[in-house]
């Protein structure tokens, strides 16, 4: 039996342990070696008991490399692989009051932390539903939908937010991701930054300096659009030759002196 050199992020507390656990099974399926998770009893009666210590120990042996030291400590003393998975369960998906009360509380304060990406964010509000739904404690589409909206930056996403929460009678927690994931597409499209960087860019510029003209903004802008753009006039970067200040300051100079040469002596009297 070939067994693929596969391995997962170490489980190591600070992970969801059922999003652990799915890909921990997956890859001991695909190596054929999750029967040892069910035990000896449960073998195949064509199996001898050492054919499924080989594969027992293989299975406890893929375990052990997907565990942090600090897991690792609480499960050494299990002989099976079987022993092994279900010590982590007990440890770990403890369907007690205090889990899940911690596990609502920890969704119910939810919030989007400065600097990441939405993608990175739903990714972490999909992580702990699914650390609730471990411990049979579904949370239902609609209060799904609520929860992701009201854990949004209101600067980024104020007009999102109003529009799901007020402008539509039913919405779907799938559809409200769909929705967040294309923004964020068409803003790094459009502009090269996500959705978040977007937002702090305008929290900053209206904390700091809110008389700040159009025109500033705009000169803004363009520095950090042509930043890496080399002048064809002046041969400095940050702009392009229509925006040349050296070019500008030629052409201008060539206009005032032609005005000069052309002005009417008398009215020059």
């Amino acid at each position: 039996m070939t067994v693929t050199k596969t391995y997962v992020e170490k489980f190591d507390r600070s992970a969801s342990f059922g999003m652990w656990q799915l890909k921990m099974e997956a890859i001991l399926i695909q190596d054929g070696l999750d029967m040892a998770l069910e035990g000896k009893e449960k073998k195949p009666e064509n199996m001898t008991d050492m054919e499924f210590a080989v594969i027992d120990k293989k299975a406890k042996s893929g375990i052990i490399l997907n565990l942090s030291n600090e897991v690792l400590r609480e499960v050494s003393a299990e002989s099976t692989a079987k022993g092994m998975w279900e010590k982590l369960k007990t440890l770990y998906m403890k369907r007690t009051v205090e889990n899940r009360l911690y596990l609502k509380q920890k969704l119910y304060t939810f919030r989007m932390v400065e600097g990441t990406s939405i993608l990175s964010h739903l990714d972490a509000f999909d992580s702990i539903l699914m650390d609730l739904s471990n411990i049979d404690a579904e949370v239902n589409d609609e209060d799904q939908v609520v929860l992701l909206l009201i854990s949004l930056p209101p600067q980024s996403f104020k007009h999102i937010r109003d529009t799901m929460l007020y402008g539509k009678d039913n919405i779907s927690y799938r559809e409200i991701k769909s929705i967040l994931k294309s923004k964020e597409q068409i803003d790094r499209d459009i502009t090269g930054e996500s959705s978040v960087t977007q937002g702090e860019g305008l929290f900053v510029r209206g904390r700091s300096n809110k008389k700040e003209s159009s025109s500033e903004r705009s000169k803004s802008r363009s520095k950090s659009k042509y930043k890496n753009v080399v002048c064809k006039y002046c041969h400095k970067k940050g702009h392009i030759i229509s925006e040349c200040y050296k070019l500008k300051n030629k052409e201008k100079h060539k206009e005032n002196k032609h005005d000069h040469q052309n002005t009417d002596p008398a009215e020059a009297m």
